[in-house]
């Protein structure tokens, strides 16, 4: 059966789908579409609980199984549970780690990279889905300004630290940008 991306009826648009972006990778799994060209899909996006859980683990870690310390800085962790392997490995500077998460199988299912500057006062972190968090300290680690942009480089949201000096308050601020 031929895909059909427009419907005219008596010279008036219908149906247009010519403009469309979606695809199978963008739609949720188990759901149809139909793609620019008019071709029906069914999507495949995990989205939801799936990616929080990688983006959970790609921050956390994992909550089982075993961890190996190696002589290079590289750190394994393998969960008995999922099967799944988290693999931080730093440059030999110590100035950036990359962390992956792969499935049982060795598929990669999301990655973080973290960068340093030379006395930690700056944590630039990339993960899998392209947002970038900003952390900034001051000299006396007693302010931390952090700011999460979009992939676009949108500002998403911002928080600001104040810790006393007693280390017995920690004042916060949060605003979130439409």
């Amino acid at each position: 059966m031929p895909a059909y991306n427009k419907v005219i009826y008596n010279g008036k648009t219908l149906i247009d789908l010519s403009g469309d972006t979606v695809d199978e990778n963008t739609v949720l799994e188990g759901y149809t579409g139909h793609k620019a060209d008019g071709t029906p899909f069914v999507g495949t996006f995990k989205g939801g609980s799936e990616t929080e859980e990688i983006d959970r683990i790609l921050t956390s870690g994992l909550t089982d199984g075993y961890k190996y310390f190696y002589d290079d800085g590289t750190i394994i962790s393998t969960s008995q549970q999922s099967g799944m392997t988290l693999t931080k490995t730093f440059n030999k500077k110590l100035t950036q780690c990359t962390t992956v998460l792969r499935d049982q199988s060795g598929n990669e299912l999301g990655r973080t990279v973290k960068d340093y500057t030379k006395e930690l006062t700056i944590i630039t972190t990339v993960d899998h889905l392209g947002r970038k968090l900003v952390k900034t300290f001051d000299k006396k680690l007693r302010n931390l300004e952090t700011i999460l942009y979009d992939p676009d480089g949108s500002v998403i949201a911002q928080l600001h630290k104040t810790f006393s000096k007693d280390g017995k308050s920690i004042e916060t601020t949060v605003i979130y940008n439409e």
